[in-house]
């Protein structure tokens, strides 16, 4: 595990496969870390540099808290990029890693983008009922402990530390994940893969539309999964990843 760090930010990443090749940064869902890609890092690092980062609040990737949102996140994921000399990198973001990476799209600039499960996600009221069951834990250690709990004991989520900043770090993350809005006024003619599924009743319907408008250069592929992040990547597994290795060869 290979770590950047600056004054406001951490970053723990790993990179695989050679670094002559075309460069793909990998960016996990909400809380996720490298592993989220095991399969799909062995894979692709056959004909590719691969760089899969750990997002702040997972692994040794921390960030302060007034940056712990998509707009922050992304800001310091571009600027790594820039001073690590990663130049037109494709990006594959998986649900909240895919706002992040659309974010990233309008900071530098990329080959190309694969988007999985990315959007808006949830409608005004559950967006209330979310807030009032989180907001508590943003300012109550104790709560947070409970809530972790909770989370492992039924097997949701396994939070990498119960203690300290980064259990704080990853209730910042789904209160922002709860309020999320895609950006309105952002066109990229930067050609883009749309991957989204007709079983996923988390991310709305308009979304996609809104993805399209932005990302006007745009393929999309509908699969047959839930929301879970492991069942749009087993799906993809499925078929080797092929969807993705073929958008990517083609770029």
């Amino acid at each position: 595990m290979k770590i950047y760090c600056t004054k406001d930010f951490t970053l723990s990443y790993i990179t695989k496969g050679n670094r002559k090749n075309q460069t793909i940064v990998l960016i996990p869902p909400g809380v996720g870390q490298v592993s989220y890609y095991k399969d799909l890092i062995n894979t692709l690092s056959k004909k590719y540099f691969i760089v899969p980062i750990d997002l702040p609040g997972a692994g040794k990737s921390l960030c302060k808290e007034k940056d712990n949102n998509v707009k922050g996140i992304s800001e310091n994921i571009a600027s790594f990029l820039k001073k690590t000399n990663i130049k037109k990198p494709i990006i594959i973001g998986l649900s909240y890693g895919g706002n992040i990476a659309v974010h990233i799209s309008s900071k530098i600039r990329l080959k190309s983008l694969v988007l999985i499960a990315t959007g808006e996600y949830f409608n005004f009221l559950i967006k209330i009922l979310l807030s009032i069951i989180f907001s508590p834990a943003l300012y109550s250690r104790k709560i947070r402990r409970i809530y972790a709990i909770i989370y492992i004991k039924l097997g949701i989520q396994k939070f990498p530390d119960c203690k300290g900043k980064q259990l704080k770090s990853i209730c910042q993350r789904w209160y922002d994940i709860i309020w999320y809005r895609l950006p309105s006024d952002y066109k990229s003619s930067v050609r883009t893969l749309i991957i989204k599924s007709n079983r996923d009743k988390t991310v709305k319907k308009s979304s996609y539309t809104k993805l399209e408008k932005i990302f006007v250069n745009n393929e999309i592929i509908d699969l047959n999964c839930s929301h879970r992040c492991k069942d749009y990547l087993n799906t993809l597994k499925k078929n080797n990843y092929k969807e993705i290795i073929d958008f990517i060869d083609s770029s």
